[in-house]
């Protein structure tokens, strides 16, 4: 059997081990920064990494549910925000089942556009259940909720990280409107710091 490749194939596989590498530190970021008994001890967590056109390049595992979450979530993104308005340090933050893609509003994803040299080379996706999102229910879990509105807080696409620092605003609404506001702010700040180590590690990786 002939096969006519472009590529080396020794070179790819290598290239794809690195990438998993980066996706397996994002999420060891998670799960040593957090300090929610959700993410050490359930591993209720995840990380993705996506080209710049938003198609799945590697996946931590961990809630292999999410890597549909992760699809969704960066195509809301894709759409709601147009590319000459993403810079670098950027994170959104999306919760809402219905714009972005997440299982229920406690599982919190978010997103950030990934660049090298100034161009957009791709996404980070990392999620995990946060130990509350407000709503009628601690912990995310509304069962006798009439609608999402009573579940909890719910996020489209929404720039939560800006230029590498949190917006006050954003932070000031959440704590505002959770039970635990410091562990809250924990999961969503690990989180943030595993899409930190993938832009780090992938421009490391493209220059090497």
């Amino acid at each position: 059997m002939s096969s006519n490749r472009d590529y080396d194939p020794v070179t790819a596989e290598v290239i794809a081990s690195r990438v998993r590498s980066i996706v397996s530190e994002a999420a060891i970021t998670i799960a040593r920064t957090s300090g929610s008994p959700v993410i050490t001890e359930a591993q209720d967590f995840s990380t993705a990494l996506f080209d710049a056109a938003g198609e799945h390049v590697a996946f931590s595992g961990y809630v292999c549910s999410h890597i549909g979450s992760s699809l969704v979530g960066v195509e809301g993104v894709m759409r709601d925000f147009e590319l000459d308005d993403l810079n670098r340090g950027d994170q959104f933050i999306c919760n809402c089942p219905y714009t972005a893609g997440a299982i229920h509003q406690g599982d919190v994803g978010i997103i950030s556009p990934l660049f090298h040299a100034d161009e957009l080379v791709g996404w980070a996706f990392s999620n995990a259940h946060v130990l509350d999102i407000g709503g009628m229910s601690p912990g995310g879990w509304a069962p006798v909720a009439w609608d999402r509105y009573a579940e909890a807080l719910n996020f489209p696409p929404t720039r939560f990280v800006e230029g590498g620092r949190m917006r006050e605003d954003w932070v000031r609404f959440i704590m505002n409107n959770v039970r635990l506001p410091g562990p809250v702010m924990g999961d969503l700040k690990s989180l943030v710091a595993a899409n930190i180590a993938t832009q780090r590690r992938l421009v490391r990786a493209m220059r090497e």
